[in-house]
């Protein structure tokens, strides 16, 4: 669990978002100290892929699993639900 994470982190720092995403994906489900922190980064790299849904479920889970990274679960989240109405004024986005 601890290496996926360390992989992730490395993934998203080289920008490849998707494969960060399932790394940490892979980390939380083998088991890791702090898994909010890995949902953060699943929403992140989410919304770096425009996967505005997924980036919602993963600070959303992220708030749940609790941890120190609540509160910044939960700005996130509004922040993506900011971004989906000012894309949908634009009409960029449904």
């Amino acid at each position: 669990g601890e290496l996926h994470a360390r992989i992730a982190q490395s993934l998203a720092n080289l920008g490849n978002w998707e494969a960060s995403a399932e790394a940490a994906a892979t980390a939380i489900s083998r088991g890791v100290r702090n898994p909010a922190e890995l949902h953060l980064m699943r929403g992140m790299a989410f919304y770096e892929l425009g996967r505005m849904t997924d980036a919602k479920e993963a600070f959303a889970a992220a708030q749940s699993a609790g941890g120190g990274s609540r509160d910044q679960a939960t700005r996130w989240l509004a922040y993506v639900e900011r971004e989906e109405a000012r894309l949908r004024e634009l009409g960029i986005r449904p």
